[in-house]
This record gives C-alpha cells, structure tokens and sequence, in this order.
C-alpha cells in the first residue's frame, strides 16, 4: 500500500535556443515511474519537432535528474529571456529556471520573474527573496525553489484520560519516608465518591488547511471523535467531556470497555495483609474478620460476617459484625448509626444511635447517643463505662466479685465529653494563669524600683504578659459559660433509665443525668430512673407497665 512519504516519478521539458531539454526525476519509496508515451505526449502538445523518441526513453530509463537534448529548438520559445516555472504535483512547491539569456536580450528584472510565476499560476508562498539572489549572482540554469506552500495539518484524534486504575490493582508495598515498608496501605479498592470525575475526553481538533502555491486550499482531515464508556452508575458532564460517578462505591471497566460503579464491594475473606487496609466510600460487605493492626472505613454501612480483633472500623452508617469485638484495649468501632455485634470485649464502641449486643460486654468503654442493649440469653455487662442518651438494659450488670462498672444514661455521651474537656481546659488555664500573674507581679514591682531606668525590653515583656493575661481570662470565661450551659442542658432534660431483666450487683456506679447511686447490695428485676436529685428503684414489670401506658 502506497505511503504518504512514496512520491511519483516526474518531468521537466526545458525549451533554449540550443534545442529542447527533457529532465526526468525518479520516484522515491513506491512511487510510479513516469512512461515515455506520457513525455513524447506533451513534447508534441507544446509543438516540439523531430523528437529523439531514443533519447526520451534513455532519459526514463536513467531517471538520473540530468536535463537531456530530445528535439529541436521552438518558436514559441524566442524571447529576450526565458523563464521555466515547474509546480510539483502536490502543487506544494514551485522552481524557478532562468536560462541564460539571449545576446543583446534585455536585462531581467524582479518584476518580469513576478509576472511569470503569476501567469504559470504561482501566487502564494513566493520567497523574493530567493529571487532576488537569484538575479544578484546571475545564477542560470538551475532549478531553484522560489515558492512554498503550507502543508495541511490534519486534527488530532480525540483521546480519553482514565482517573482510576484500569487493570486489575496487584499488591504493592510501599516505602515511607523514614525507610520502613508500609504493608497495609496497599490502595487496592479503586473507591469513588458521587460527583469524582472518571474519565476525561479530551476532544478531537479541527485539521488546519494548507495552500498551495497555485493558492488553492488543500483541505485537512478533522481528528476523529470517541465516545465516553458510560456504564453502570456513571453520568455524562453537561459539557460532554467528562464521565462522572452516579453513585458512591467501586469504579472497574467491565469486558465490554464500559465503565461501571458497583455501590455494595466484598471483601471475600478477612481484611489483612492480602486486602491491606480499606477506604471505601459506599457500602461494604466483610465475609471473614478485621484482623489485628488493620483500618476499616466507610461511607454507608459495613457488615462484617467474622470478627473484629484489635482493629479500627469506622463506618457514615450502620455496623453489623455477625461475631464479636476483641479489642486487646486498642479496638475501636465508630458508626454514625448503629453498631451491632454478639459480643464486645476490651474495646471502645462509639454510636451515634444505638449499640446492639446479644451476649456480653466485657470491660469495654461504649457511648450511644440512644439506647445500649443486650438481648442475648446471657445479656450481660461486666466491667468497663457504658454511657447511653437514653437507656441501657441488660440482664445481668456487674458481677459478684464487685467488679467496677460504671453506667450513665439521661445525657448524650458527647455533651458529657464536652463538659470533661471544657474543665481540663479551665484547669490548664488557671495554671497557666497563674504563673503569668506572678511574672507580672515582679515586673511591675522592678518597675517601680527602677522607675525611668526600667529597661525598654522588660517594658514590652511586661506588655506582652499583661496582653497573655487578658486573653486566659476571655478564655476562662468562655469556658465557665459553656460548662454552665452544659450543665444546665443536663438537669433540665427528661428521661433515662437503666433496665435490669436479671440482676444489678453490688460495685456498679448508676448515673442518671446529674444523679448518682453505688450499688452496694444485688438488686434483681429493676429498673433505676432519676427522680429530682436522687435515683430511684422501681420493679422492672412496672417500669414496663408505665411505657406501655405511655405510648
């Protein structure tokens, strides 16, 4: 198959006083050679006689560019001087040959050279330059490039930039900065977000038209468009160019090219070395456990079909572990929702609805902003701080070798929290304040002492704790204020209560909103609620009784 670069064979016919020259230039690359009929043809047109039809197919034979004698000098030839314009077959170029000029013939001049190009149809590209040299070193004889054109450029093909790994992700370690291997961040899950751009188009261009010499457009090939891989879950911008997640989850090209979000990822074993930790930003789904030392995110709600060892599982939804948490003193499970497991031991559980354990929690710290239940046949809770916004019930809280366990309900856990943090703040302050009021205590006493002769760098050191001093008393004020409001929020609020369908041991701290109790003896079938200042304890049947009256 021809090539852009394969160039046909070609010819110039020259007519001089001394006879008429024929030039045959071969082909380059796969280009067809010129064949004698095509010459003799054209001699005959431009009234050539007595052809040498031998010298002719010499020169095709020879192809060797050198300008042959193949007739005899014409008529329409004699001038006073003899231009020769050749235009390429692409039209892209133009060569000028000035023969040498007749005897006695008149001088050349640019203007004579410019009427000949335009009457040959050369109009475009023309280098007067060249010309000019041309006819300052009287230079005869010679095909010489005197015009160009502009060749078309033709557009750029569209092309589409992948945001996400398009083949499936091989495990790779990392190096950190200090030279340890990170083998747990692995980044195997391609996780997107609603709204994260996937693919980018970037679009075809326009082709840019060339000219000839003859001055006509050549045209150019416009690039060639592709289309966006729209699949499963994944939305064209309003502008056409980018490809966008529909939905939150797992971004893949499926086998037809096509790209698709799946909004529910399985990990089909544990989350361990071979998975590394995971970031998800949908809904996930765990067939064996977390092991220790791993991180477990996502965005919706995560289920867990194993257990969770000393990890940390974080979830914007719901967690469900079909099992249960060994924490080691180091686990800890987050959900915005609810979190549910069989049992939890020597962990932390934080929940922003309820906490759901069937059998058992063991010396573990749980804060639900409502409700902490055990419903399991054991259903107990031994050891550790369970804090509730509006209940906790279990069958069995504490244990017989009184065993420390601490219960608060009435409260969410986070205004709790903040009050804790509120006065470790005012305590730092008032330390930190203090100091202060004794540096400036003494400054100002050497300041009297020295009177004018009080050093200028002590003058601003004394400003400067003077400014410090101010701003920890805005600080403590603020603080004060806000345990007040706290404080306030706490005994104004109704509700809370402990259910025990078993039975309560002695050695467990009760507190309802501001009210307090230590259970010093076993209470069985109970229900404990804040009445005034003081907790109450009445049976656990009539405390159903009065929320079934109630509803």
């Amino acid at each position: 198959m021809k090539q852009p670069w394969d160039v046909d064979s070609y010819f110039k016919i020259v007519s001089a006083p001394t006879g008429v020259f024929l030039t045959v230039y071969p082909p380059v690359g796969e280009g067809n050679p010129v064949s004698v009929a095509e010459i003799v043809e054209q001699l005959k047109e431009k009234g050539v006689q007595h052809i040498n039809a031998t010298a002719v197919e010499s020169a095709v034979n020879r192809q060797s560019g050198m300008a042959v004698l193949v007739g005899e000098y014409f008529e329409q030839a004699a001038e006073d001087e003899l231009f020769v314009v050749s235009i390429d077959k692409d039209g892209q170029t133009a060569y000028l040959t000035i023969l040498v000029p007749v005897k006695g013939g008149k001088e050349i001049a640019m203007k004579d050279i410019l009427r000949k190009l335009k009457q040959e149809g050369v109009v475009f590209g023309i280098s007067t330059d060249t010309i000019f040299d041309i006819l300052k070193h009287e230079r005869f004889n010679e095909d010489i490039l005197v015009a160009s054109g502009n060749l078309p450029i033709p557009g750029k093909d569209a092309f589409l930039e992948f945001k996400f790994p398009t083949t499936k992700a091989i495990s790779m370690v990392k190096e950190l900065e200090d030279g340890r291997v990170d083998f747990k961040n692995l980044d195997l899950i391609a996780s997107v977000k609603e709204g994260d751009a996937l693919v980018i188009k970037h679009p075809a261009t326009k082709g840019i038209p060339g000219t000839m010499v003859t001055g006509v457009e050549n045209s150019a090939r416009d690039g060639n468009d592709v289309p966006l891989p729209v699949g499963k879950n994944t939305v064209v911008s309003p502008d056409g160019l980018e490809l966008r997640a529909a939905v939150p989850g797992m971004v893949s090209l499926n086998p037809r090219g096509k790209v698709e979000i799946e909004q529910v990822h399985v990990v089909t074993g544990d989350v361990d070395y071979s998975t590394g930790n995971i970031n998800f930003h949908s809904e996930l789904v765990i067939d064996g456990s977390v092991m220790d030392g791993f991180t477990v995110h996502a965005d919706k709600d995560i289920t867990i079909k194993g257990n969770v060892w000393k990890a940390t599982v974080t979830s914007g939804g719901n967690i469900t572990i079909n099992g249960g948490i060994l924490g080691k003193n180091i686990g800890y499970i987050s959900a915005n929702g609810t979190v549910t497991a069989k049992f939890a031991e020597y962990c932390r559980i934080r929940a922003q609805k309820d906490v759901l354990i069937g059998e058992s929690v063991v010396s573990s710290q749980i804060d639900a902003a409502g409700k902490v239940v055990l419903a399991g046949r054991r259903g107990v809770i031994i050891g550790g701080k369970i804090r509730a916004g509006e209940e906790v019930s279990a069958k069995i809280i504490g244990s017989r070798v009184d065993t420390p366990t601490i219960i608060e309900v009435g409260v969410n856990p986070a205004i709790r929290e903040e009050m804790k943090e509120l006065s470790e703040e005012i305590t730092d302050e008032k330390y930190k304040f203090h100091g202060i009021k004794l540096e400036i205590k003494g400054l100002l006493a050497l300041k009297e002492k020295m009177g004018q002769d009080f050093p200028a760098d002590k003058d601003e050191l004394l400003a400067s704790y003077l400014g410090a001093q101010n701003l920890l008393i805005e600080k403590l004020r603020d603080a004060s204020e806000g345990i007040t409001l706290l404080h306030q929020e706490i005994t104004t609020v109704g509700g809370g209560r402990v259910m025990v369908s078993g039975l309560i041991y002695p050695g467990v701290r009760i507190t309802i909103r501001s009210a307090s109790m230590y259970i010093r003896e076993e209470h069985k079938y109970v229900c404990l609620t804040a009445k005034g200042d003081a907790i109450e304890i009445i049976p656990y049947d009539l405390a159903l009784a009065i929320q079934k009256k109630k509803k």
